[in-house]
């Protein structure tokens, strides 16, 4: 067998093996399917050969379903939570940092590490508690867009730090022009969404296949124009998703790629 269609079966079948005892257990899937990662992966039983390729396939994953919470949510929905969870995720962020630092140089680790350390704590898998709420059907509600703007505003964090740690010539031009791409991103979806997309919509949702496979290209649109600009494949695959929000062919879209 090909080692490609080995450790996909290999995946499969322990996923499902793990995912039934979770169930008969009253345990959350996403719990089962760590533990099976973890099992079949190179720190368990070794059983998978291409490591790089699975890990493609589940950023491939992990877009897809950031799309699909973004087609649920529109603009004016994130409005409504999006200063309470920038503040939050601001405060979240900076109080389990400081005292991951702290606790961190007590136990003397030099101060670059204490910041890693810190920062590690601070957040939380936008993976696993998005999991978790679509499970739960919680996603929707007032705390679950609430959550989601905490993890989305922690994802930013993430890239800042990041730009911080891993270079020393950092500028506040730098910052800047990391913004102001962001802040592109996001408009040229949302226009393209409001003055473009609707001149040929209602064409192309004549063919549910071709709705789909173009659902799919815009999502695929932002998820390499994020990657390109250094941002996570996982933030371009949610606008694009939210920049679809509006459309009344989004309940069909959600429903295909899940």
């Amino acid at each position: 067998m090909d080692p490609v269609l080995f450790d996909i079966s290999i995946i499969i079948i322990i996923a499902a093996t793990i995912g039934i005892i979770a169930k008969f257990l009253r345990q959350p899937a996403i719990l089962a399917y760590i533990i099976g990662g973890i099992i079949i992966g190179p720190f368990g039983l070794k059983l998978i050969h291409d490591i790089d390729f699975v890990k493609n396939i589940g950023e491939l994953g992990i877009a897809l379903l950031l799309f699909v919470v973004g087609l649920e949510l529109s603009v004016e929905r994130l409005k409504k939570v999006g200063g309470s969870a920038s503040l939050i995720g601001l405060g979240e962020v900076g109080l389990v940092t400081g005292i991951g630092f702290l606790v961190s140089r007590f136990f003397g680790f030099s101060t670059i590490e204490s910041l890693y350390l810190g920062l590690i704590l601070a957040f939380s898998s936008t993976l696993v508690v998005i999991k978790m709420l679509s499970d739960s059907r919680e996603l929707d509600t007032l705390h679950g867009r609430i959550m989601l703007g905490i993890l989305l505003v922690q994802d930013v964090i993430v890239i800042i730090a990041l730009t911080l740690l891993l270079n020393t010539d950092v500028s506040a031009m730098s910052f800047a022009k990391l913004g102001l791409m962001g802040i592109s991103l996001v408009l040229t979806a949302l226009l393209s969404a409001k003055y473009i997309l609707p001149l040929f919509f209602k064409k192309v949702a004549e063919s549910q296949e071709l709705l789909f496979m173009f659902a799919l290209a815009w999502c695929f649109v932002f998820s390499g124009a994020a990657a390109y600009l250094g941002f996570s494949i996982a933030i371009g695959a949610f606008i694009a998703g939210v920049a679809l929000a509006n459309f009344p062919y989004n309940i069909e879209i959600i429903g295909r790629v899940k």
